[in-house]
């Protein structure tokens, strides 16, 4: 018997143990200072109105900000360089309502995630949420390979004895890079690290 992604979803609700994540896409923010959001075709489609947030890999910024969907875009959203990773995606226009503090510094590009679970940011600079209700928290990163920027959700293991990769995303920036991603970062296929490498 096949499971639908919303039967499993709803399955998820009734079972003990951790929940699926919720929609991950990436955020980018255009001249005018609006944002959108790129999904994968294959997530949930977000509703009008539905609580994203949008997550900051950068130490020097928030963690997250809170947002919802607007409406759905009939055209990709809008960047500087091509982004042919978005031929199979749906574009989304986004409210922020959150006042930025004054002087408050924040990125271009980010993760948005389909929840509004509320990120923190640890000692280490690294943002964290539990996303999937198992009381580890899930760690977002990114580095740079390619001509542009890889975007990643880890579950991090109990013990510390690992992390593994739940999500990936890629922003082209249209240029040559200052490489720093390890292979695991990059792949295609989902990947664990070990306890011994720290989070970038």
């Amino acid at each position: 018997m096949m499971i639908d992604h919303a039967m499993a979803l709803l399955l998820a609700t009734l079972l003990p143990g951790p929940r699926p994540l919720p929609p991950v896409g990436i955020a980018v923010r255009d001249s005018t200072g609006a944002w959108c959001t790129e999904l994968p075709a294959a997530a949930p489609a977000l509703a009008v109105g539905r609580r994203v947030r949008l997550v900051f890999v950068e130490a020097f910024a928030p963690a997250s900000l809170r947002a919802r969907v607007r409406r759905r875009r009939q055209a990709p959203c809008s960047t500087a360089f091509a982004q042919p990773r978005w031929d199979d995606y749906v574009a989304y226009d986004l409210v922020v309502p959150d006042s930025m503090p004054a002087g408050a510094v924040i990125p271009g590009a980010g993760l948005a995630i389909g929840s509004d679970v509320a990120w923190t940011r640890a000692a280490s600079g690294v943002a964290r949420a539990d996303l999937d209700d198992d009381g580890v928290p899930e760690e977002a990163r990114a580095c740079l390979a390619d001509e542009g920027e890889h975007f990643t959700i880890w579950s991090t293991a109990r013990g510390h004895s690992g992390a593994r990769r739940r999500a990936h995303e890629y922003l082209d920036l249209g240029g040559a890079v200052d490489a720093n991603c390890a292979p695991e970062e990059t792949s295609e296929v989902p990947a664990t690290r070990g306890k011994q490498e720290p989070p970038r």
